[in-house]
C-alpha cells in the first residue's frame, strides 16, 4: 500500500529484500510480487516492473493483459536484449498480435512467440516463420 501511495514501486523491495535474492524468486517472493502488481496496475506504468529481476514476464504479463498498451516502442525501457524480448513477447501474448514477435531478436524467444500466436489465433500459418525446424513442425502438428 505504501508502494502505492508514493509512486515508487522500490518500496515493495523492503517488504522482505531477502526474498530477492534467485533462489526464492519463484515461491515465497509472492508478496514482493503482488506489490509490483498493484503499483504498475494502479499507475498504468511499465516502467514501475522491477528491471533487475531474472524474469520480469509475470509483471510484463500484468502490464499488458490489464492496459492492453499497443505501442511496441514501450519495450525499449529495457536494455537489456532477454528482457525487451520477453517484453515484447509477453505484449504480443496479451494483445494476440504476431507483429511484436517480429522485434524479438533471440531466436528462441521468436519461435515460442510465433508458436504462442498460432496457437492463440488459431493460425497455422504464423507456424511457418518458426525458425527451428522441430518448433516449426510441433506448430504446425497441434
Amino acid at each position: 500500500e505504501e508502494a502505492v501511495k508514493n509512486h515508487d514501486s522500490s518500496l515493495c523491495e523492503k517488504l522482505n529484500p531477502s526474498l530477492l535474492l534467485p533462489q526464492y524468486m519463484n515461491s515465497m517472493a509472492q508478496p514482493i510480487k503482488d506489490c509490483y502488481r498493484k503499483v504498475v496496475l494502479t499507475y498504468k506504468d511499465l516502467n514501475f516492473c522491477p528491471k533487475e529481476w531474472e524474469s520480469i514476464s509475470d509483471c510484463l504479463g500484468v502490464y499488458f493483459t490489464y492496459v492492453k498498451n499497443t505501442d511496441s516502442n514501450i519495450c525499449r525501457i529495457f536494455q537489456e536484449g532477454q528482457k525487451r524480448d520477453e517484453c515484447y513477447y509477453e505484449q504480443g501474448r496479451a494483445l494476440y498480435d504476431a507483429k511484436f514477435c517480429g522485434f524479438i531478436k533471440l531466436r528462441e524467444v521468436m519461435d515460442a512467440c510465433y508458436f504462442a500466436m498460432a496457437s492463440l489465433n488459431n493460425d497455422k500459418d504464423l507456424c511457418g516463420r518458426i525458425l527451428d525446424l522441430a518448433v516449426r513442425q510441433r506448430c504446425i502438428s497441434e
